[in-house]
């Protein structure tokens, strides 16, 4: 019973830590900054109060762009925010990952070809952190898809997504 008492203690100690500083965090969500449908981590480091710098690696199931979850592929995104604020912040991420799952289709539904299209984005954003730890974001902006096989010009594309998660 004392055991399970200390724990206690100990995580209600840890969760109600002011989570503004430096540390770590791991979030799960969907856009190019999660690979797909994806875990992403991440390391908040505070340089000034207001300022943090935010690198990122987050691994994924990428989809394709034509609906559903068949076929999927391995995703990845690999990027830094610069984040302004404390608890409440803005971001822009510049990042390097899988924007979508491309293939073709035969009139069977035969599915052939299946091309990951990956490239640089950047990302503008908003990051909410609870005192407790509990992370949200959303974010939006544009990529440059760089392997996309079934077009002739690589043009832009919107990067969109959300995610949900904890602040250690």
């Amino acid at each position: 019973m004392k055991s399970r008492l200390l724990m206690l203690l100990a995580v209600s100690v840890v969760a109600a830590a002011d989570k503004s500083g430096n540390g770590l965090a791991m979030h799960a969500g969907f856009g190019s900054m999660y690979g797909g449908l994806g875990v992403c981590v991440e390391y908040q480091f505070a340089l000034r109060p207001l300022f943090r710098l935010t690198p990122f690696a987050a691994v994924g199931a990428a989809q394709p762009i034509y609906g559903g979850f068949d076929p999927f592929g391995f995703g990845f995104g690999i990027g830094v925010n610069a984040e302004v604020g404390r608890l409440h912040r803005v971001f822009i991420s510049p990042h390097f990952s899988t924007q979508y799952l491309d293939y073709d289709e035969d009139t069977d539904g035969t599915k052939a070809n299946k091309n990951t299209v990956v490239g640089p984005a950047v990302a503008l954003g908003y990051k909410g952190t609870a005192r407790f730890g509990l992370l949200w974001q959303v974010f939006g902006g544009v990529s440059y898809p760089v392997n996309d096989e079934h077009k002739h010009e690589n043009s832009f594309a919107p990067v969109f997504g959300l995610g949900l998660g904890y602040k250690f």
